[in-house]
């Protein structure tokens, strides 16, 4: 009996593979003096930056096809010319190549005070942050 009452407990919470960070969670890890989570605060802001860039960088292959030749030299060669890490002008920002992680994390908490309304989720927070400190200029 109990076996089936924990299936039925189970089976009725919803399942989310990776929640959401909570802007709440990212401010108050980003301004610990604590040096474990503002680690986790700078891995996070990392990851965020670099996942957007491999996001939008990333190119299908279908592995039925193979790769001609000129594919193969446009990617290699030709398709990395004047791209820059970090740059989005799709989103709307374009980090410089002096920015360091520790700037744009101290500007995090400055960012949210500014806010009339800090959005819930961390990756808001952050892309807004992006957008209005590291706009793109000259693209």
């Amino acid at each position: 009996m109990r076996i089936l009452i924990a299936i039925l407990l189970v089976a009725g919470l919803p399942a989310f593979g990776v929640e959401p960070l909570a802007s709440s969670e990212l401010i108050k890890q980003c301004a610990s003096n604590d040096e474990a989570t503002r680690g986790a605060c700078q891995a996070w802001v990392h990851g965020f930056i670099g996942g957007a860039f491999a996001s939008r960088t990333a190119k299908y292959v279908d592995p039925k096809r193979p790769e001609t030749l000129s594919e193969r030299a446009k990617r290699t060669r030709a398709g990395g010319r004047g791209m820059v890490y970090a740059n989005n002008i799709e989103a709307g920002y374009c980090l410089p190549r002096e920015t360091t992680l520790a700037e744009v994390v101290d500007k995090l908490g400055s960012h949210a005070a500014q806010l009339e309304k800090i959005p819930e989720q961390a990756n808001q927070l952050m892309l807004g942050l992006l957008r209005k400190h590291y706009p793109c200029t000259s693209q």
